[in-house]
């Protein structure tokens, strides 16, 4: 898929949950060889996104993107991994979040 030039929607995550900065995803995906474009556009024939059953993903698969979730497109597209840079903290995504677990 290297070459082609898509777009990232929704919150990001790997295969194991954790959120992923988009800055740290947009680098790495440039650095192989995509071109990722801020918005949804004619010239966007990828969609990476959090969720595939939304209408976005829908309307995006509907005109001939390929839509990909995110741990599919970090694990085929990207080696598997997205480095974080230095400052980045990785936060586990949950269904549910109680403020008594850090107060």
């Amino acid at each position: 898929m290297q070459g082609l030039t898509l777009c990232f929607t929704g919150p990001a995550v790997d295969h194991r949950g954790n959120s992923v900065l988009r800055a740290d995803l947009k680098a790495r995906a440039e650095d192989f060889g995509f071109v990722v474009k801020g918005s949804v556009t004619q010239a966007v024939q990828v969609l990476v996104a959090s969720r595939i059953d939304t209408v976005k993903a829908r309307k995006a698969k509907d005109r001939g993107m390929i839509v990909i979730t995110y741990p599919d497109f970090i694990q085929q597209s990207l080696g598997g991994s997205v480095p974080h840079q230095e400052g980045s903290i990785l936060v586990p995504v949950v269904d549910s979040f109680d403020y008594s677990d850090v107060l």
